[in-house]
């Protein structure tokens, strides 16, 4: 790789963190000292919230399974679009096309490796960071957008999206720039302009995994199931390696209510993984709660609280049964979240009960819902308020169903208590 220019100015530093033996640490913070705006750190403060780019440097053996799956479990959990994550391969010394696919296929976007790949992983993060400063450059640019979207800032994202869109027109189009366009479509809620560009990279470049799972995951928001689940299923390389591959797949199998499939992957998953993450416990909790099968289900997870997947996958199920009348089935799953939910997490708890509580306005019976509201308010406090309006109305009508209460107010408590009945679910997502 060719170094870039010598000549820049930088006034912003980015936290670079490694992952990996103490060694590997020393290794690596020795190889970056000589670029003065990267702050080399340990993982410890990974997860916190970010604003600019950042990278991840994970220190990966391909010898190792272990290795292999706990780099990708963590790639798969970094989230934030700003971190940059990387591969520095301590073993073999030269991999193989294969094994730089699998870099690709867990969400790296780059991989140092061979005799000089201290000297490239130096080079590479230096023109990362350069070109982040620079607002012109692709990188520059997905930094804005991502600051933009976490901003809600609709309008200027529109704005952003022209500017991608003149550099297409200039002929500068390629995999990199189709991505931003998928990305900031996504962002914008144009899933149409979304497809077209994930299509146009697969075209491109079949093997482009990262497109692969952006497409599979978009079908699949979209309730096209199958075909989430055959892109995902086609595009994987290492099917007997890639561990992540197995929960992304065993969860498009549960929103298609393939159950058995989804028992399938979470357990092949849970192998490799060697039973150290609990993420594959959790799916294959959730195929035993969607099966009704509550006991077998909390014996799988233990005796620790639920955690904000399952509670959001149980308040789904609720609210599937709730809509089709099902209304017991619904409050089941609503009681066993309330019960595994961490006492000491007010909002989770309140957003869990304002939900119950429309179960129960759909169900008629306004008393129960009031109670369940008059909970939400006050365990929400400040940070979650939107059951003090529901428990008005439902105060209001639950106080005057009585016959000699059939005035003009009862009738308007009663009209606001049917339109309640459209309010959105609150999502625990």
């Amino acid at each position: 790789m060719s170094d870039v220019s010598t000549t820049y100015s930088l006034n912003v530093n980015r936290d670079l963190h490694v992952v990996g033996s103490s060694a590997d640490f020393a290794l690596i913070k020795k190889t970056l000292a000589p670029l003065p705006f990267i702050d080399v750190r340990d993982p410890k403060d990974l997860f916190l919230p970010r604003e600019s780019t950042y990278f991840v440097v994970a220190a990966m053996d391909f010898q190792s399974l272990k290795s292999l799956q706990l780099v990708s479990s963590l790639f798969a959990r970094i989230e934030n679009p700003l971190a940059h994550k990387i591969i520095y391969v301590t073993l073999p010394v030269i991999l193989t096309d294969q094994q730089l696919l699998y870099t690709v296929e867990i969400g790296a976007r780059y991989a140092a490796h061979g005799p000089g790949r201290e000297d490239d992983l130096r080079t590479y993060v230096k023109r990362v960071a350069i070109e982040a400063n620079d607002r012109s450059t692709l990188v520059g640019i997905e930094q804005e957008m991502d600051q933009l979207h976490r901003k809600n800032d609709r309008e200027g994202l529109a704005v952003l999206n022209d500017r991608i869109s003149d550099i297409g027109k200039h002929g500068k189009e390629g995999e990199e720039l189709w991505r931003l366009q998928a990305r900031i479509s996504h962002y914008l809620l144009r899933p149409k302009r979304e497809e077209h560009y994930l299509k146009r990279i697969l075209a491109t470049n079949p093997q482009n995994l990262w497109a692969a799972n952006a497409l599979g995951r978009l079908f699949i928001r979209q309730h096209r199931v199958s075909e989430g689940i055959e892109v995902l299923r086609k595009m994987s390389l290492f099917h007997e390696l890639n561990a992540e591959r197995n929960y992304a797949i065993g969860n498009a199998c549960l929103h298609a209510n393939d159950l058995s499939g989804a028992k399938e992957e979470f357990a092949k998953g849970n192998d490799l993984a060697g039973g150290n993450d609990v993420r594959f416990k959790e799916g294959l909790a959730k195929v035993e709660f969607a099966q009704g099968n509550a006991g077998a289900a909390m014996n799988i997870l233990g005796d620790r609280h639920l955690s904000p997947d399952v509670l959001s996958f149980l308040n789904m199920r609720a609210i599937m049964a709730i809509r089709s009348g099902k209304f017991e089935e619904g409050f089941r799953h609503y009681e066993l979240a309330i019960k595994g939910c961490d006492r000491a997490d007010d909002v989770m708890m309140a957003r869990l009960k304002f939900n119950y509580g429309l179960g129960f306005v759909r169900a008629n019976n306004p008393e129960q819902a009031a109670k369940l509201f008059e909970e939400s308010v006050r365990l929400g406090g400040h940070k979650f308020k939107r059951a003090q309006k529901p428990l008005e109305i439902t105060k209001a009508v639950a106080s005057k169903s009585g016959p000699a209460s059939r005035g003009a107010a009862n009738t308007t408590s009663i009209g606001n208590m049917e339109d309640m009945a459209d309010l959105e679910y609150e999502s625990l997502d």
